[in-house]
C-alpha cells in the first residue's frame, strides 16, 4: 500500500480530528485548513480515505494558488509537484 499523500483523509489520534492532507514531508503531515501550514506527526495519523488522482491534482492546484506567508512553502511545493505531473 502506498503512503499517505495530498488529498487523502487521515484520523489524527491526539486531537480526534479528521484532516484533509495538504502535504506529507518526512514524518510531518500538513493539513488543509486553519492555520494553513500546520502539521502533526505522521505516526499519529491513520488513513481513512484515499484521494483519486483527479481529486489530488485539483487540491494541488488549489494549494499552489494559495497566498500568505504561513503556507508559502507548501504552495511553492504544490506548484512544483503539479509542474512535474504535467511534464
Amino acid at each position: 500500500m502506498a503512503g499517505i499523500d495530498t488529498g487523502d483523509r487521515v484520523y489524527h489520534r491526539p486531537t480526534g480530528e479528521t484532516w484533509l492532507v495538504a502535504r506529507v514531508d518526512g514524518d510531518r503531515v500538513y493539513w488543509c485548513g486553519y492555520p494553513f501550514g500546520g502539521f502533526g506527526s505522521l505516526g499519529d495519523c491513520q488513513l481513512e480515505g484515499r484521494a483519486s488522482e483527479d481529486e489530488r491534482a485539483k487540491l494541488l492546484a488549489k494549494i499552489a494558488s494559495s497566498r500568505g506567508r504561513t503556507g508559502a512553502n507548501i504552495a511553492s511545493w504544490a506548484k512544483d509537484r503539479l509542474e512535474a505531473i504535467h511534464d
